[in-house]
């Protein structure tokens, strides 16, 4: 398999992944191991890719930090296990990257989440017409919205982080798609 197919497939994966988790908040074991998967034939295929030890090093950090996180129900175990394997494709020398542009869209997701929970019971009458694109929406509860009076006590808004993981591995690809 050729470097371009397999980054062309990684890309596909984690496009994949994003919509998957935007949807319903989860991602699909297959997709996770397919871009684990498709780290051999990178190995092979890729000039660059020769610092495997040390990315393989840095994608079981990444999973215990990641379980830890996960225990305190901080993130959600697809999100870890998707980190892990990109981590693998990014390696020591596009682990700043990813982990920057991760980061970056992760702060975008929670404000508009928060946003989303302060106004959203105001937003969900214009997204109607769109329903069938998005999904079945999820607003603010009207006895909690501003109106209500009970903003303290909005339900806790969840965020598809694996929109912001695949942002980042898209960056490390577009960057391994530079060397090849």
């Amino acid at each position: 398999m050729s470097a371009p197919l397999c980054l062309a497939l990684y890309a596909a994966l984690l496009l994949v992944a994003a919509l998957e988790d935007l949807r319903s908040r989860r991602i699909p074991n297959w997709l996770v191991l397919g871009v684990g998967v498709l780290w051999a034939p990178w190995l092979v295929a890729a000039p660059e890719a020769g610092g495997w030890p040390i990315a393989l090093v840095i994608a079981l950090a990444a999973f215990m930090i990641g379980a830890v996180l996960f225990a305190r129900q901080i993130l959600g175990g697809g999100d870890v296990k998707l980190i892990t394997v990109v981590t693998l494709w990014a390696g020591m020398e596009h682990l700043a990257l990813f982990a920057t542009v991760m980061s970056l869209t992760g702060g975008l997701l929670a404000i508009a989440g928060l946003a989303w929970q302060r106004y959203g019971w105001m937003i969900v009458p214009l997204l109607v017409p769109l329903r069938p694109t998005l999904g079945p929406l999820r607003p603010v509860p009207a006895d909690r919205s501003p109106a209500g009076g009970d903003r303290e006590q909005a339900l806790p808004v969840t965020l598809p982080y694996g929109v912001a993981i695949a942002t980042g591995g898209l960056a490390v690809a577009l960057q391994h798609l530079k060397s090849i």
